[in-house]
């Protein structure tokens, strides 16, 4: 709950600015604090659906656990973009990384509710983390916070430094999360609750 909450004041705030000076390139960063904050909430409301009614059928459970990986990263992207095109003001590259960032992200959600499924009916206690689609949503979550870092470590200022503190939580997030899996949820009572503080401390 915490980070819906934290997503939307940032919403309402891009949302304020945008009504009074309607800056371009804060239209990007208001959409994707809105993206964030819809991802916090589907996480909000599936959790407490699960709390309230139980374990979800396996039909239902299986598209949820991609789409909610799928906004996971697409928020992330676009909020990248966004800083980038904010700090550096470079629409164009900006634009490519978007563009290259959500097409990978694409490719991945058809791949995994084309795969997944079947995998799931053979299978019914794999988890979706462990599948070929989580991952590459991982690795392309990482290589892109990553990739944000390096454009944006060139420039000086508050706001940067600020964006990249939170983009490094963002990446050792990630990686704990690859991690994890990685040892087999061994070490899953330390490495998660640690890597979703860093989410948290990163919004």
């Amino acid at each position: 709950g915490l980070p819906a909450i934290f997503w939307a004041v940032l919403f309402v705030v891009a949302w304020s600015r945008q009504r009074r000076e309607r800056l371009p390139r804060e239209r990007l960063l208001l959409f994707g604090f809105g993206l964030a904050f819809a991802r916090e909430l589907f996480m909000f409301l599936h959790t407490a659906e699960r709390i309230v009614i139980g374990p979800l059928s396996a039909n239902h459970s299986m598209y949820i656990e991609p789409l909610e990986h799928a906004l996971a990263v697409s928020a992330v992207l676009v909020i990248s973009a966004a800083f980038i095109r904010y700090i550096l003001d470079d629409t164009k590259l900006s634009r490519r990384y978007l563009i290259l960032g959500l097409t990978a992200v694409s490719i991945a959600i058809i791949v995994s509710f084309y795969i997944w499924p079947g995998q799931r009916a053979a299978n019914p206690g794999m988890h979706f983390h462990d599948t070929a689609g989580a991952w590459f949503m991982h690795s392309t979550k990482a290589s892109f916070v990553a990739a944000a870092i390096i454009i944006l470590i060139k420039n000086r200022g508050w706001m940067r430094n600020v964006v990249i503190v939170a983009l490094f939580f963002l990446l050792v997030s990630v990686l704990l999360t690859i991690a994890n899996t990685l040892t087999g949820r061994a070490y899953d009572f330390v490495l998660c609750p640690i890597s979703n503080n860093l989410h948290i401390w990163a919004v």
